[in-house]
């Protein structure tokens, strides 16, 4: 998984054959969880629920980042 963002211990990035809805994989300390870039709901996930809050805290705050990654993944991955 390439990782676009790490901070706090946590790493933020998107897999290969990642599609629609733009989202993030989150992993922090051997878990994981994935979190919608719009709406901010995690969708899936093996992390505490304290731990998830702080990971969505930090998808909001780095959302524009995040957002420019993933449509930049997008494009590449289609060879744009």
């Amino acid at each position: 998984m390439p990782v676009v963002l790490r901070t706090q211990g946590f790493a933020f990035g998107f897999y290969a054959n990642d599609h629609a809805p733009p989202h993030v994989h989150v992993i922090y300390a051997g878990t994981r969880c994935r979190i919608l870039l719009e709406t901010l709901a995690v969708t899936h996930g093996s992390m505490k629920q304290n731990d998830q809050t702080r990971a969505v805290q930090l998808v909001a705050a780095n959302r524009e980042t995040l957002e420019r990654a993933w449509t930049a993944f997008q494009l590449r991955r289609m060879g744009l």
